[in-house]
């Protein structure tokens, strides 16, 4: 009995300090990725376009968000009906979302 005990201790223990051990963040490396495939996909002037549209169809119904507010899986949530709600156009959409994503915070 005392041996089933003490073994049930040190699974517990073993599972309690695996979770305080340093780890490769999946999210921010995915995140870091999806940035570089944004930034090989899109130059630098439409990145500033999607800035653009952003400010100027968001700031219409409210108070501006910036990227850097949410996460970029917070805002794939988030962007598909605020586009439909703005009224963008496909490419206008896809500008504005690479502007996001590539702005959007780590975690």
């Amino acid at each position: 009995m005392k041996r089933i005990v003490v073994l049930l201790i040190i699974c517990g223990l073993g599972i309690v300090f695996s979770q305080c051990s340093p780890k490769t963040n999946k999210t921010l490396t995915a995140k870091a990725e999806k940035v570089e495939d944004i930034k090989t996909k899109y130059s630098s002037q439409e990145l500033e376009q999607g800035m653009t549209i952003f400010k100027d169809h968001c700031d219409k119904c409210h108070n501006l968000e910036v990227p850097q507010s949410r996460t970029a899986s917070q805002w794939q949530e988030i962007l598909p009906s605020m586009v439909r709600k703005a009224k963008l156009e496909k490419t206008q959409a896809d500008l504005v979302t690479a502007y996001v994503m590539a702005n959007a915070k780590l975690w």
